[in-house]
Order: C-alpha cells, then structure tokens, then sequence
C-alpha cells in the first residue's frame, strides 16, 4: 500500500493485479480490503437513506487524487436515473475533503466527471451503454483514463416489470441480462470498476421469506434493514450478473432510524461473506463507527446466516 498522503482519513489504493478504488472510510476501505476492485462489477444494495449514493460519491473523489498522493488520477462516468443528480452534496463532500487536504483542489472532481442524467428507460440505457465503448476505448492510452462507472440505480429503470405481460418481462429480462454482459465486459476488458446500485422491496408474505432461505441461494436472500425484512429488487438473475453484492441498511431506533448504518459483504470472489463494518453519515462524508472502542469495526453481521457468536477480525 502507499501511504495516503496528508490529513487522517485513509484513502489508499492498493496496487498489483487489480488496483482498487478506496470509499474514504477507513471501516468499510478495512472490510474490502482496500476498496472495490478494478476489474469487476459491484452492487451496492439497500434501502433509501442507507447510503448507496454516498458512498458512491466518495468514490468519486477519492478516484481523482492523484497518484503523487496515492490515488489512481482517473477520470469517471456517474450515470444518474433518480430525478436530479447530488451534485451539491458531492461538491459539500468535496469541499471537507479538500479543507483536510484529502484532495488538492475542489475543482479537479468536476473536471474529471463525466455526468449523463437524461437516461429514462431500460432502452435508454443500452443504447447509452453501448456508446460508451468509443469513450473507454478513446482514453484507453491515456494517463488520466475513464477508470470507474457508476449506475445510481439499476433498479429504477427495470421498476416497471412487475405486473407487466409474459412477453414484457421476457423482454426486459433480456435487457436485464445484456446491460449486465455489457457491464462485465467493459470491467474486464478495460480494467474499469463498475458499480451498481440496487433498491430492496419488502418480503410481507412469511412463506415467502420461509422459501428464500430454504433456496439456501447466497446470492439471493433476505435482510434486515430498519427492522423490516427486505430482499434485493430484479430477483436471482440480476444476482448472476455482478461480481460482488454489498447489502447496506440503516439501524433503527425504536420508531426513530438511527444515524448508524451497516455494511455487509453479501458475496464477492475475493473476500469471505457476512464481514460487515459500521458507518454514519455526517456533513463532511462518511465515517467509521464502533460501539466499543477497544474492537475493531469489522465483524461477522448478526443477520449473516454463518454468525455463531460475535467474531472479531484482527
């Protein structure tokens, strides 16, 4: 690893066969072992208010430090679906990071964005998607290359394919299916990080939940997020179409939700399932929190099927 350079937050980029692109919280950098990975496609799940976009966002700002300071210097494109992009919130988040020195300047993250928010329909984004080839392929030389892609959601554009005809879902799912090869093949070929994030939908019906475990399916099953029991939107298949999940959720206090939220390693290639880190979300990013301070802040979830007992990684 190199050393982050000025100010305390710890934004490394570990380097050799895949390089890795840090969050910015030191929890959740510890958890993936240095950030998501290059060369893969990454979902981030959960429910509104948990997080996704935030952490996207840091993404964003810590892949523009350059690498005198240990980052990677890319350029990024963040395709946006829900209403109006957080460019306020990116540019507040940007403004702590550079008054801390985690970032040269404020501007450079604007330079190096690359926006699209005019994408309304699964067709919207195929054809979008496949434009994009020119671009990976125009900075593919370059030093400041396109080296991350952010879909903030997936799951808002396939929202409509529940009670549609037969021939409707056939349809999308085969839009479903081709969105995720495109994604897989632009990660590998390119050696980009793609990530993807996805809403949860409430499972009301108890035998539903029941049928869900009893599929024993590690890619696909219920969580707890606010005291509800959620399962990831677009179902199983979507599952096969990304290289790591990360289920995030939002604690809840009594009828009030808490400001501490939780990350979990749902499944990835390379690093063990139901590790899970702490979070909250404060004016200047996210950062790390630990109910007792003598612990570290990465452990097995409680909700993860393989937990025992607590377990602390050291």
């Amino acid at each position: 690893m190199e050393p982050a350079g000025n100010g305390t937050r710890a934004i490394q980029v570990v380097r050799g066969k895949k390089e890795r692109i840090p969050t910015g919280c030191e929890a959740i950098d510890r958890v993936l072992r240095g950030g998501v990975p290059c060369g893969s496609v990454t979902e981030i799940v959960g429910e509104s208010t948990a997080g996704k976009s935030q952490i996207c966002m840091q993404l964003l700002l810590a892949l523009q430090r350059p690498k005198s300071l240990g980052g990677l210097g890319g350029k990024s494109l963040y395709i946006h679906t829900e209403g109006e992009p957080p460019l306020k919130r990116l540019k507040k988040i940007s403004e702590a990071w550079v008054k801390d020195g985690w970032l040269p300047n404020n501007s450079a993250c604007f330079d190096n964005l690359y926006m699209e928010n005019s994408i309304r329909s699964t067709e919207d984004l195929c054809s979008y998607l496949l434009k994009v080839r020119a671009l990976l392929e125009r900075d593919r030389s370059d030093e400041g290359r396109v080296k991350l892609i952010i879909i903030d959601s997936i799951a808002y554009l396939f929202r409509d394919v529940d009670g549609k005809c037969k021939d409707e879902v056939m349809e999308r799912s085969g839009l479903l299916f081709k969105v995720g090869g495109l994604l897989k093949r632009y990660a590998d070929k390119y050696n980009i990080s793609v990530i993807v994030t996805n809403h949860v939908v409430d499972v009301v019906d108890r035998r539903v939940h029941q049928a869900i475990k009893e599929q024993n399916t590690g890619g696909f099953r219920s969580f707890l997020s606010s005291g509800r029991r959620v399962v990831p939107a677009l179902g199983l298949s979507w599952a096969n179409c990304v290289n790591t999940r990360l289920f995030v959720s939002r604690r809840s206090q009594g009828l009030q939700r808490s400001n501490v939220r939780d990350l979990q390693i749902v499944f990835a290639p390379h690093l063990p399932a139901g590790l899970s880190c702490s979070y909250t979300i404060g004016m200047g990013g996210l950062n790390s929190y630990s109910e007792d301070s003598e612990e570290r802040d990465i452990h097995v979830h409680q909700d993860h099927p393989m937990k025992k007992a607590r377990t602390v990684i050291t």
